[in-house]
């Protein structure tokens, strides 16, 4: 009896013990489950600690950069501005110029516009005295001629001549056109004289008149035809 209850307290001691131990080891399990859980969520924690710091420094630096784009963007618009108001007071200046220049070339046409219609005006009529000029000096010669006869008849038609040529010489005055009358001991000119011949006398110096000249306003249309002296060639 006393050997079946030391059995049975034995039995009972190690089942105690057993449970003891049981117990023990789930306490270490779950102690080990929970450091190894939380060892788990520090591993989670730290990525997304990870990528919230980076994402926050990306946003500083987006932010950043905006900031310096916003800059740099204000910068090129005043640069703009300035580039349009230098663009508009180059426009304004040339147009400025090319109005000037305009009213200068219309100046100077209306001015050389007037220079030719004051020159055509003047000479426009110069051809035909040209050509007027030389039966009007065979009139002179037939009226010179005949003033020498001593036929009545000659005499009146000189007469009708003489008061012909007179009127030809007025309107001829009236258009301008004047008489060149060098006269015998004078320098010549070469300007409104032409050497008609060269004869043997002082050098130079017109000897006689073979035909007088004329003018059209300042311009020769028929220089005066002399004879000129020259040196002895003996």
């Amino acid at each position: 009896m006393i050997l079946y209850e030391t059995v049975k307290n034995t039995k009972v001691e190690e089942q105690e013990e057993k449970i003891v131990n049981e117990e023990s080891n789930n306490s270490s399990s779950s102690q080990e489950n929970k450091s190894t859980q939380n060892q788990d969520a520090d591993k989670q924690e730290q990525p997304k600690k990870l990528n919230k710091k980076l994402i926050n420094k990306i946003n500083n630096d987006l932010i950043t950069k905006n900031l310096n784009l916003e800059i740099e963007i204000s910068k090129l618009r005043e640069k703009l501005k300035t580039y349009e108001n230098d663009f508009k007071t180059q426009i304004h200046s040339f147009e400025e110029k090319g109005n000037q220049k305009v009213k200068e070339l219309k100046e100077e046409l209306h001015k050389k516009f007037e220079e030719e219609a004051k020159i055509l005006k003047l000479y426009g009529a110069q051809s035909f005295f040209e050509d007027f000029l030389s039966p009007f000096l065979n009139l002179k010669t037939a009226i010179d001629f005949g003033s020498n006869s001593n036929d009545p008849n000659v005499s009146n038609y000189v007469k009708g001549f003489s008061m012909l040529f007179a009127q030809l010489e007025t309107i001829m005055e009236n258009f301008g056109v004047t008489k060149i009358e060098p006269k015998v001991g004078d320098v010549y000119d070469s300007n409104t004289q032409q050497i008609y011949q060269l004869e043997v006398g002082e050098k130079d110096i017109i000897l006689k008149i073979q035909s007088i000249g004329f003018k059209l306003h300042e311009r020769v249309i028929k220089p005066a035809l002399v004879i000129v002296g020259k040196n002895d060639d003996k």
